[in-house]
């Protein structure tokens, strides 16, 4: 799926929130533009009515940017499903800004009590980058990072009471308003130090050389903040007035919430002397913290903007995940994932799962270069076991189709089988399809079930770790007391491009395997 995403600018965080959904979802082709409200130049409102001519949904990140973006082509904007996102409390009600979408997100319950139409993905934090931190600093140093130092993010009072205090203070962010800034200079006098534009690399190292991030923002202002989130992934204790995201995060004993203004200098204080003084408490917040900011994974939220994406795409079919399993079979693979490739159902993903020494990432690679289809790879080694299970089961939790249809890398399908299969999908019911036009028995590796009931069926029992019985152990245990039915569906075809190289040569295999089935279910 080709998604186009327009920004404010790049830097921002709202540009950084986007570029984590383009690292975390690769199976979409995404382009991100910068698309300035007031400074958007010709050059760029024209490269924005040519992505919005490729893409298959326009996304904005930002209302502003997407006002500017529908002048490049009023008529290519209102024909793309359109999504908009709110990371911003400030005009998320705007009625008639949000009825130009289909869809319409926002990131805060905060801001979705504004817009309770909204869907809410809340943010996350890239906890892979920003690691919990056991070396905690002993030096009193306490950090601000803002995007644009500003009279409304509270920087001039969290400078006076460092000094006041004498606390050592960090301040990083980007110059916005040079007479404010000189005044959060001379407030902060010899205790500040000042980082402006910093790599993540450097804005990491900032939070580990702090002991406390405050947070000082006006009410309605801020909707995140990423600091917040950022700091308490790296063990920073966080210090906070309640704004934005602050409810949804705040347990009572992982952050300080503090109830004065922005300006109260004696809360402010108080409430930083008291942190800074205990550093019993405060190793107690990072722990604290740490326990809620680890269901924050940045990840998260990818995923989850995934499924819109796939919700607003041709919303009146469901999305059918394909799952490849394949392991050092190259040619037989290549016939069946051409197969894969080209199915005339509307909607539907391929993820390849391969176990192999000899690795089909390459093939997999150029396809997506070449063809519409979402495609996930996975690799993963196989330490000399049969892994089939592991591989299917490895493809069902990146699946996101509402059902899953299996299809091993010796068979072709035909190319109506995934419509075959999705016109006769039923829950609680795995069907199968005829291989070279036999389907006597059922056998799972040319199948349709839904995911969910496959998940909550425990999936493929990787306790098979032999050729010869996972068929057997699959209608084992969907036939005790789920509900299930099993039924064949003659119409969807495929045709076997190799027959398994394990069935007579692995004759001790398939006892083993039988074996084991006999122990678990007899």
């Amino acid at each position: 799926m080709r998604i186009f995403i327009a920004i404010d600018k790049f830097g921002s965080a709202i540009d950084r929130l986007a570029q984590a959904v383009k690292k975390y979802t690769p199976h979409h082709e995404i382009e991100i533009l910068a698309v300035h409200p007031k400074r958007a130049t010709p050059e760029v409102v024209s490269e924005a009515g040519k992505l919005m001519e490729w893409a298959d949904i326009i996304d904005v990140h930002y209302w502003k940017s997407g006002e500017v973006i529908k002048t490049a082509s009023p008529k290519v904007f209102k024909s793309k499903p359109r999504i908009l996102f709110h990371f911003n409390p400030y005009d998320a009600d705007k009625q008639e800004v949000n009825e130009n979408y289909d869809m319409v997100v926002v990131g805060n319950s905060s801001i979705q009590n504004r817009v309770p139409s909204a869907y809410l993905v809340p943010y996350g934090v890239d906890l892979g980058f920003f690691k919990f931190s056991e070396d905690y600093t002993e030096e009193k140093v306490v950090n601000m990072a803002v995007a644009r130092i500003e009279g409304k993010k509270g920087v001039r009072e969290v400078a006076m009471a460092c000094k006041e205090l004498g606390y050592k203070f960090k301040l990083v962010g980007r110059v916005s308003k040079p007479d404010y800034m000189r005044e959060v200079m001379e407030a902060g006098k010899g205790a500040i130090g000042f980082l402006e534009d910093v790599t993540d690399e450097k804005l990491r190292e900032a939070y580990y050389q702090s002991a406390i991030h405050v947070c000082n923002s006006v009410d309605s202002y801020e909707s995140g903040t990423l600091p917040i989130l950022e700091n308490m992934a790296c063990g920073v204790p966080v210090l906070t007035r309640n704004i934005g995201m602050v409810s949804d995060i705040y347990n009572g004993s992982n952050m300080v919430v503090r109830s004065g203004e922005q300006n109260d200098m004696e809360d402010l204080k108080k409430n930083l002397k008291e942190m800074m003084e205990n550093r019993a408490w405060r190793l107690k917040l990072r722990e604290k913290a740490w326990s809620t900011i680890r269901n924050w994974d940045i990840r998260r939220m990818a995923r989850r903007i995934s499924s819109l994406y796939n919700r607003l795409y041709k919303p009146d079919e469901a999305l059918i995940s394909v799952i490849m399993p394949t392991k050092d079979n190259p040619e037989a693979f290549i016939d069946s994932f051409v197969g894969a490739l080209g199915q005339d159902y509307p909607k539907y993903e391929v993820i390849v799962a391969d176990s192999g020494d000899m690795p089909v990432r390459g093939i997999v690679e150029e396809a997506r270069k070449k063809v519409r289809v979402p495609i996930k790879y996975i690799h993963f080694p196989n330490n000399g076991n049969y892994t089939l299970a592991e591989a299917r089961n490895r493809a069902v939790i990146e699946a996101e189709g509402e059902y899953l249809v299996f299809c091993d890398d010796r068979i072709k399908m035909e190319p109506n089988a995934v419509s075959v299969f999705a016109d006769a999908r039923k829950p609680k019911t795995w069907l199968w399809g005829a291989k070279d036009g036999v389907g006597k028995n059922f056998v799972e590796n040319f199948s349709c079930v839904s995911r969910k009931d496959l998940i909550d069926g425990g999936m493929f029992a990787e306790a098979i770790r032999w050729y010869g019985g996972m068929t057997q152990e699959i209608r084992s245990r969907f036939d005790l007391g789920r509900g299930f039915r099993f039924a064949f569906i003659g119409r969807a075809k495929a045709n076997e491009t190799g027959k398994s190289r394990s069935k007579w040569t692995k004759k001790d295999s398939i006892i083993e395997a039988k074996w084991t089935l006999f122990k678990m279910y007899s």
